[in-house]
């Protein structure tokens, strides 16, 4: 039976609603593609509008069906990757990212633990019971409360290797409020998901990881930024500005500390990426077999597409 958008069954399980919950964000995110490309296209702030109309749908009616998702992994997964699919969209990255870093940049909270959240102001009381001032202070502090069971669970064993998860923990609280802009390249230098030798030979549009630029055996978004010395020039205005330091760790910090280091690394990532994108670019155009190697998981590199490790 179908009540108030909610499909109801005998066993008030909720799957037939999972299953219908799916399709339809499906259909959201597949639209949301052709709105939001990489290159160009609508600002962050219209960015997380979609984001918040993805979320709104995913979450209807949670407070009733949220104690039943957890029993429902596979619609629980597919549900999951679908947030995967416009965190991505939200920071301009390649479809190849992580949920964990994703979910992070975007500054986006699973959806298990918002619809935990939901069903929280629920028990509180909702709407109903409360005025509109006392009612903000209770999502607040749900909110903080989702960012801490957030950040608990990005300190587990599971994610404490991954590089992004590993630089970003120490500035959580910052990143949760930043306001600054994220740029398709910025992505790229963050995720070392992009124009990085070992990121190319990964996805197969490279024979090789070393770096065209110096010829180093690993060129990859550390090397860039800390090593090559083809980006000489461009690292020392970085380099007044974060510091000798240039681990990801160091760098995201002074990002979130201040607005000039955050507008120095943007800069950076502009200028370097568009010439490494460039000189890719030439090299495919002086060697045919090149312009013919299979894109593996990541097609239209070129022509920057929206896009799981």
């Amino acid at each position: 039976m179908k009540y108030l958008g909610l499909v109801l069954d005998s066993r008030w399980s909720f799957e037939e609603h999972f299953k219908l919950l799916v399709t339809r964000i499906e259909k959201a995110v597949g639209a949301l593609h052709r709105l939001l490309p990489n290159l160009g296209g609508p600002r962050e702030e219209i960015r997380r509008l979609y984001a918040g109309v993805v979320q709104s749908m995913a979450l209807y009616g949670a407070p009733v069906w949220s104690h039943r998702l957890t029993g429902t992994r596979r619609c629980k997964t597919k549900i999951l990757s679908l947030q995967r699919r416009v965190a991505i969209l939200m920071v301009r990255g390649y479809r190849t990212i992580s949920f964990e870093a994703a979910t992070l940049l975007a500054s986006f909270p699973p959806l298990d633990i918002l619809d935990s959240r939901t069903r929280a102001l629920r028990q509180s009381g909702g709407s109903a019971s409360y005025p509109a001032s006392v009612l903000e202070v209770l999502r607040r502090q749900e909110q903080r409360r989702a960012h801490t069971t957030w950040y608990a669970r990005l300190r587990g064993d599971r994610y404490a290797h991954k590089r992004v998860v590993s630089a970003i923990l120490p500035a959580f609280e910052a990143l949760m409020r930043r306001k600054r802009r994220v740029t398709f390249r910025l992505t790229q230098v963050l995720t070392g998901h992009g124009y990085f030798g070992e990121y190319l030979c990964r996805i197969g549009r490279e024979a090789t990881a070393v770096c065209h630029h110096c010829g180093a055996d690993q060129d990859d978004a550390q090397h860039t930024v800390e090593a090559c010395p083809a980006w000489t020039a461009e690292r020392q205005v970085l380099v007044q500005q974060i510091g000798r330091n240039l681990s990801l760790r160091a760098v995201v910090s002074a990002m979130l500390r201040r607005e000039s280091a955050w507008e120095a690394v943007v800069n950076f990532c502009e200028t370097v990426i568009v010439q490494k994108e460039t000189a890719g670019r030439a090299r495919e155009r002086a060697d045919p077999a090149r312009r013919r190697r299979p894109a593996g998981r990541l097609h239209g590199l070129q022509a920057p597409v929206p896009g799981a490790e």
